[in-house]
C-alpha cells in the first residue's frame, strides 16, 4: 500500500476510483469548504442578530436600528459566497432530464454546452457588478444604518457570478465520472 493511500486508510477516507483526489481537486474542495464555512457563519450571525433584536423589541421596547441592514447584508455573503459551494457539489438546482439520457462524449458535450451558456449569462453581467462595487469603493459609499462600506457584501457577487462558470468547467476537468453524475 502506498503511503498516501495507507495515511488515507488510517484517517478513514475512501476514494471511489481508489486514488487520492488530484491536486486541483483538493485546492478546490478547501475553498468550496471555506466558503460553506462563511456562509454558515453568515447564517448563524442572521439568526443571532434576529434573536437578539426580537428579544429587545418586544421584552425591552427598543430595537437594533441597524440589525435589519446587517441582516441583509449577512444574506447577500451567504448567498453568493454558498453559490462556489453549491456549484462545486453539483447540488444546484439543474433541468438535465436530457443530459442524463445521454452517455458517453454526448454527455460529456452537453455539460460543456451547460457550461457554456451559464458563461454567457454570468460574465457579462459579473464584469458589470465587478465596475459597479469598484464605484462603491471609489466613492467610499456607506451603509445608512451601519456606516459600514457598501462594496464590502456587495464584492460577494461579482465573486460568485465571475467564479461559478470557472467552478462548473473545473468540475468537468478534473472530477471523475462518478462525479458528474448527479447525486
Amino acid at each position: 500500500m502506498t503511503e498516501s493511500k495507507a495515511g488515507a486508510a488510517e484517517a478513514g477516507v475512501s476514494y471511489p476510483s481508489g486514488a487520492p483526489p488530484s491536486l486541483p481537486v483538493r485546492i478546490m474542495n478547501v475553498i468550496s469548504k471555506t466558503c460553506l464555512l462563511f456562509s454558515g457563519l453568515a447564517l448563524v450571525m442572521i439568526v443571532a442578530i434576529n434573536g437578539v433584536n426580537v428579544f429587545c423589541r418586544y421584552v425591552l421596547f427598543w430595537a437594533l436600528s441597524w440589525a435589519e441592514e446587517a441582516m441583509v447584508f449577512l444574506m447577500i455573503i451567504g448567498v453568493f459566497v454558498g453559490a462556489i459551494t453549491v456549484t462545486w457539489e453539483r447540488i444546484h438546482i439543474r433541468i438535465d432530464a436530457f443530459v442524463n439520457m445521454m452517455h458517453g462524449g454526448w454527455r460529456l458535450a452537453a455539460e460543456w454546452l451547460a457550461v457554456a451558456i451559464t458563461a454567457a449569462v454570468l460574465l457579462p453581467i459579473g464584469w458589470v457588478s465587478y465596475g459597479v462595487v469598484g464605484k462603491l469603493y471609489a466613492f467610499d459609499q456607506r451603509s445608512d444604518a451601519l456606516d459600514a462600506p457598501v462594496w464590502i457584501p456587495q464584492m460577494t457577487i461579482p465573486f460568485a457570478l465571475l467564479g461559478i462558470p470557472l467552478v462548473m468547467a473545473l468540475v468537468l476537468l478534473f472530477r471523475g465520472a462518478e462525479d458528474r453524475k448527479p447525486h
